[in-house]
């Protein structure tokens, strides 16, 4: 009698202790939203959740990095546009330095102008990143990409290599322009050049008093600004090219972290309407469960005492 009823005692508040136990993991479950709390809740599904977790940091890692890529592309763009509107302007004033109503004060003023498109030019080549870091300076990314050498007075690039990159599936995305692609290699009067030496050559034009060495000197320039212009178009257009690759690279991003919490979803999703009523009958169960313990110890300790 002792016996059975020591087993029966035991059955009871093993019972009791699992009916809780799976009160608690259903309490657990409708808490979080998720059917996997622990690995051992189901060991398949949880690998499936935490490789979906770690491709979803992936396509995290990959986006910041693309973002970043895209705002330093997006600044040397904006750089750009604005030596293709500075080099227009010097054309502007090498073609008006050829008139031949013009005194050689007006073309004072007009040197003087192109002096400043000078200082500007070395402004928009010294442009930097949100991070500090130089557009056109390549793979070195502190320290200005462009100085004026105190002895000759020629602008050199202060650069090295190539700019960084971002690697997209097998393919890398450069994420810069170097200097020189964008600013030197230009047509001149005496052999390729750069967008500042054909400022300061237009400088000098202007204030050259024979006419005919002015005349020539100014056609040279027009002609290099010709080039600059439409080389800053090509790399532009170049920039453009890597912006909209990265823009694909985001779509696809946008595309697969769907997909992913889709799965994750069902994965580690619960049907909460399922899990309610579920918490409803282990509950009932339990109580249920409780109070029959309960009587039945009562009773046991009656026919003890009789």
């Amino acid at each position: 009698m002792q016996i059975n009823t020591h087993a029966s005692y035991a059955a009871a508040t093993d019972r009791m202790s699992a009916l809780s136990a799976d009160l608690d993991q259903v309490q657990a479950q409708i808490a979080s939203g998720k059917r996997i709390i622990a690995a051992d809740d189901d060991p398949i599904g949880a690998a499936r959740v935490t490789q979906l977790h770690r491709a979803l940091t992936t396509d995290t890692a990959t986006q910041r990095a693309v973002d970043a890529a895209g705002s330093r592309l997006a600044a040397t763009d904006n750089a750009l546009d604005g030596v293709g509107n500075l080099l227009a302007r010097a054309k502007e004033i090498a073609l008006l330095g050829g008139n031949a109503t013009f005194s050689a004060a007006d073309r004072a003023t007009l040197a003087a102008d192109a002096k400043n498109l000078s200082e500007q030019l070395l402004g928009f080549a010294n442009r930097t990143d949100s991070d500090g870091s130089s557009l056109f300076g390549g793979a070195r990314r502190s320290g200005a990409a462009y100085a004026v050498d105190p002895l000759t007075g020629l602008t050199n690039w202060q650069g090295a290599g190539s700019a960084p990159a971002l690697a997209l599936d097998a393919n890398l995305v450069a994420t810069g322009i170097e200097g020189p692609a964008a600013f030197a290699g230009l047509a001149g009067a005496s052999g390729p050049t750069d967008a500042f030496a054909l400022l300061t050559a237009l400088q000098a034009a202007l204030v050259e008093p024979n006419a005919a060495l002015r005349s020539t000197a100014l056609a040279a320039a027009a002609t290099g600004l010709d080039a600059g212009i439409g080389r800053i178009a090509d790399t532009r257009a170049l920039v453009g090219a890597r912006m909209a690759r990265l823009d694909s690279e985001t779509a696809r991003i946008n595309a697969s972290n769907l997909q992913l919490n889709k799965d994750l979803e069902t994965a580690e999703g619960i049907n909460m309407a399922s899990a309610i009523a579920r918490l409803q009958r282990l509950t009932s169960v339990l109580s249920a469960t409780q109070a029959s313990f309960v009587k039945v110890q009562s009773l046991s300790l009656w026919e003890a005492l009789r």
